[in-house]
């Protein structure tokens, strides 16, 4: 048979464990600020490398010429991948606690 005291002080510590445990599992997991960030600036990172590899000639009867047109999506897709690479990481260390 179990006393009124036993009985309290399995309830307190069942207590105290469930804190201990929800407090471990917040600190393990990333915030959805931290995932958007760091999918932004994976997705950032992906452009970059993209624009960066973009061939921007094309042929004519004179060679390989620049087409400005694709050098401007070049400069465009770069510009669009840094900003996002920069909100990413602002993002992920500008987590509130």
């Amino acid at each position: 048979m179990i006393t009124t005291q036993q009985y309290q002080a399995t309830k307190q510590n069942k207590s105290l464990m469930r804190q201990l445990n929800t407090r471990e599992l917040k600190k393990s997991n990333l915030s959805s600020q931290q995932v958007i960030g760091s999918l932004l600036a994976i997705a950032g990172v992906f452009m970059l490398v993209v624009a960066l590899n973009m061939d921007t000639t094309v042929s004519s009867s004179i060679g390989r010429v620049n087409n400005i047109g694709l050098m401007q999506q070049q400069n465009q897709m770069a510009i669009f991948g840094g900003i996002a690479l920069l909100t990413g990481i602002v993002l992920y260390v500008t987590e509130k606690k």
